[in-house]
């Protein structure tokens, strides 16, 4: 039996853990730049930076999960999940992620504005 992809199958180059160690290299540099601006060792226009970062960490880390959980790259990729962090949170939840109480209730919280 050939494990080689079909013509019509595309090669998943994207393991949960290099999507996940790139969220992890996002997440240190966000707090890298906020470090800087704390210390005044750098200064920006906008803290929106660092902001993204911390967003696309939290993107990255979540798909990784969901990697882990079957979702394929084209899925994850598709308008349906997108860079949408809410739905990637909710199926990460119904994929088995763990619920937290203070999770719950940042989520519950952000509902509610």
């Amino acid at each position: 039996m050939t494990t080689e992809p079909t013509e019509n199958e595309e090669i998943d180059r994207s393991p949960p853990i290099a999507v996940f160690l790139t969220g992890e290299s996002y997440f240190q540099s966000a707090k890298y730049l906020r470090s800087g601006v704390e210390t005044a060792d750098l200064r920006l226009r906008f803290n929106m930076p660092i902001y993204y970062l911390y967003s696309h960490a939290l993107e990255l880390t979540l798909k990784a999960y969901l990697l882990s959980k079957g979702v394929t790259s084209n899925r994850l990729r598709s308008r349906d999940y997108g860079h949408k962090l809410k739905v990637l949170w909710d199926a990460c939840l119904t994929e088995g992620f763990p619920h937290h109480p203070i999770n719950d209730a940042f989520v519950a919280n952000d509902r509610n504005s």
